[in-house]
């Protein structure tokens, strides 16, 4: 569906009479660490509804279609439908709607950097991803049409994705302040601290980002944490530390994904993630339950940015979105403490050890331990 991007010459007649560039909300997924641009499809899928719970077509020819026509699509600015009522009554109505939402359609684009190089084991390997994002960014801006008065471009990034992305926002202020990047939902993304790094210089760009002081703008972070099963990035590790949000115009909330799927989900299915303590480090950029969850916060947020609704209220009505039927005032902390307490129920206190020191952001533990043990065996 993404016919903005196709350089002219490889337009046919077909798609040249296309009387949109495109139907929904634009999406920009962006990889992790050897991440692939392949991982976009789970969600892409859902952005276009080939999956989920939505009322599609009886066929994948009558979905095609419809992205050609336009019928029961929408993506997301359809507030001129409501004119009576404040902003709030009018926020309220559309995402209240089970047919609004439904009919939500999204452009998901997609990020290849370079076959999926490890951002982690270099600063400059970084410092290139972002310099690509921002003009992903720029190109999408300009080939798709996409003024602030459309919302701009959603984030989704996963794992270390997060960091190429708010480094880019860093650098290239103008993508906040024209609009063009309003709203970012990172997947086990280690937002506060990365657990190992290879390089001196990846660490430096962490303590500066979470050292900087200065006011970002109005723009929206939802971390999702994939929980303890997550063998690579710890839940602690998700969340901005609350210094950096309190001093900057960065609005962010972060929840356990095993939370936000439990609040709304009661099968078997969503009832293992929640007693299995989450899902591990790849599974949640295609987990059926989890992305069906984005999808609406997604929404939610689309029209709240339409309305001209600020982050931190933007943040508060995604929340009660995604925590529906579920404790408002519960914290991201006590959660993660929940979720620890039940895995010390479930194991000996020896096996829940074990099992923790095998995740490999436990590797300097691990080292440390091997270290110790090696000179007590060398004395005795």
């Amino acid at each position: 569906d993404n016919w903005c991007l196709l350089p002219p010459d490889e337009k046919d007649e077909h798609v040249k009479n296309v009387p949109h560039p495109y139907r929904g909300h634009p999406v920009l997924y962006v990889p992790g660490h050897w991440g692939s641009f392949s991982q976009a499809r789970s969600i892409g899928a859902h952005g276009t509804r080939w999956t989920g719970p939505y009322p599609k077509g009886s066929s994948d020819q009558e979905i095609y279609e419809q992205l050609f026509t336009g019928k029961d699509m929408h993506d997301g600015r359809i507030s001129n439908d409501f004119a009576e009522g404040s902003t709030r009554e009018i926020v309220d109505a559309i995402l209240s709607s089970v047919k609004l939402l439904d009919d939500f359609v999204m452009d998901v684009y997609t990020l290849d950097f370079d076959g999926g190089e490890g951002g982690a084991l270099h600063s400059s390997k970084l410092l290139r991803q972002a310099e690509f994002f921002a003009k992903a960014v720029a190109t999408m801006i300009e080939a798709c049409n996409i003024d602030d008065s459309k919302g701009g471009i959603t984030i989704v990034a996963h794992s270390i994705g997060a960091w190429a992305v708010r480094i880019a926002l860093k650098m290239h202020p103008h993508l906040l302040s024209k609009g063009w990047v309003r709203n970012v939902i990172t997947l086990a993304s280690p937002l506060g601290e990365l657990p190992y790094a290879v390089d001196a210089g990846v660490r430096d760009i962490i303590r500066h980002l979470n050292d900087d002081n200065n006011d970002h703008g109005d723009i929206c972070i939802i971390s999702i944490s994939a929980g303890l099963r997550d063998e690579m990035i710890p839940p602690e590790s998700c969340q901005i530390p609350p210094s950096v949000v309190d001093s900057n115009g960065t609005v962010t909330e972060t929840i356990l994904v095993s939370t936000m799927v439990s609040a709304k989900e009661n099968s078997v299915t969503h009832q293992s993630i929640e007693s299995g303590f989450g899902m591990d480090h790849r599974a949640i950029v295609w987990c059926y339950a989890q992305l069906k969850r984005v999808r609406e916060v997604i929404f939610s947020l689309v029209v709240t940015t339409d309305q001209g609704i600020e982050g931190k209220e933007r943040r508060n009505i995604a929340k009660h979105i995604l925590l529906q039927n579920f404790s408002l005032s519960s914290s991201f902390q006590s959660e993660v403490i929940a979720q620890r307490n039940r895995f010390l129920q479930q194991n000996s206190y020896y096996n829940a050890v074990a099992i923790q020191l095998a995740a490999p952001y436990h590797l300097n533990s691990l080292l440390k331990l091997i270290v110790l043990s090696a000179l007590l065996h060398s004395f005795f």
